[in-house]
């Protein structure tokens, strides 16, 4: 199945400066790409008060999907930016980069092919109706052994193209929505089903994703960026996969693909010299600087909320004041967090100290005392 489309799931929001520069490298490294993708963009909808596209129940399974992963990184289960490819790398957050700097990243992550890319299996999603509103959906998969036992069916309504024009982050148009989820019951079916009103326009399409859960080993955890402009964070982490075919509504066809997607294995072997050690901090500077800028932006929102107060019950009030004051402390901590790595970064960069090199260099010298043919792998 290594020749169907890959699929790149998108957490973002409205209000999020820093989505518009990874979507912008994302959809950049997506035209540049071999294959096809298909973008499942994803909007926050619990505890939002700007972005109208958010789907609680996307979010909820994002939390049980991803949410470990993205607390044990960021610290919060659910942080734009954050894209998932192929339903095993994750990009979490933008390390305050551009576009074009990160688009390396996710070129790379979508070159890589899936664990089960050579496995084979047949899906088919089916939309019958005569308004275009309410209908039948009709769904089937078919596969082998290969198929882990916990697979389960999930049915997404994306819309391709919606304008929002308050949207604090200045985007306006946002591709790729998911307007609505649906979970199936097994993986063949069917089931009455009417479809949300589009944002604007008439491009809604359906996307059917077949999803399961493993535990898999984590064959690495960070990869060595190619220079000291290219700092963001590359995560590969064993939750399982999916796979997915994509209908468009309007068509009244079968539709079949066959898009396979799971654990990538990243094994790349990089130099721990100090100046590797210095790229990483600087990430985690980035990183910390990325989670109380989104703190501090929701702590705004709330504020917002709560200059209206005849709006709200006094409960509500009560609990939106506990949460505001829940992301202040968030904010003055990663304050506090950037401030003390920032120190240990100052002081990683006044000494001059090479850590063991478990790597194996063939054509250059490390330094211009050392002649790399004299090093051999393990090495100090």
């Amino acid at each position: 199945m290594a020749e169907y489309s890959s699929i790149a799931e998108v957490y973002t929001a409205s209000w999020c400066e820093n989505c518009v520069f990874a979507e912008e490298g994302l959809y950049a490294a997506i035209a540049e790409a071999t294959g096809e993708t298909t973008v499942l963009t994803f909007h926050r909808a619990i505890g939002e008060v700007e972005d109208p596209f958010g789907v609680e129940s996307a979010d909820l399974r994002w939390e049980g999907r991803y949410g470990k992963t993205s607390k044990d990184i960021v610290s919060v289960m659910r942080a734009p930016p954050t894209i998932i490819i192929n339903g095993e790398t994750m990009h979490a957050g933008s390390g305050g980069l551009g576009g074009d700097q990160l688009k390396p990243y996710y070129a790379e992550s979508l070159s890589q092919p899936p664990q089960f890319s050579l496995e084979s299996a047949n899906s088919s999603l089916s939309w019958s109706s005569e308004d275009m509103a309410s209908g039948t959906l009709t769904w089937n998969l078919e596969a082998g052994d290969w198929l882990p036992e916990s697979t389960t069916s999930i049915v997404f309504v994306v819309e391709a193209s919606a304008t929002f024009e308050e949207g604090s982050n200045g985007l306006g148009d946002y591709h790729d929505v998911v307007r609505d989820m649906v979970e199936l019951d097994g993986n063949s079916g069917s089931m009455n089903y009417t479809l949300p009103a589009a944002w604007d326009g008439e491009d809604l399409s359906l996307v059917l994703v077949h999803q399961w859960s493993e535990e898999l080993e984590i064959a690495c955890c960070d990869v060595n960026p190619s220079g000291p402009d290219y700092l963001a964070l590359w995560l590969s982490f064993g939750i399982g996969g999916f796979f997915a075919i994509v209908f468009i509504i309007g068509l009244i066809i079968s539709t079949k693909k066959n898009e396979e997607l799971e654990e990538a294995v990243l094994d790349q072997q990089v130099p721990v010299d100090h100046v590797a050690q210095q790229q990483r901090m600087q990430a985690s500077v980035n990183q910390l600087d990325q989670q109380r800028s989104q703190a501090h932006n929701e702590a705004e929102q709330l504020r917002k909320q709560l200059s209206d107060s005849t709006s709200y019950t006094a409960a509500q009030m009560e609990a939106m004041q506990a949460q505001m004051q829940s992301l202040q402390e968030t904010v003055a901590q990663a304050e506090k967090e950037k401030t003390e790595m920032q120190d240990e970064l100052e002081k990683a960069k006044s000494t001059t100290i090479v850590q063991n090199i478990t790597y194996n260099i063939q054509d250059s010298a490390i330094s211009g005392d050392i002649n790399a043919t004299e090093l051999k792998e393990k090495d100090d």
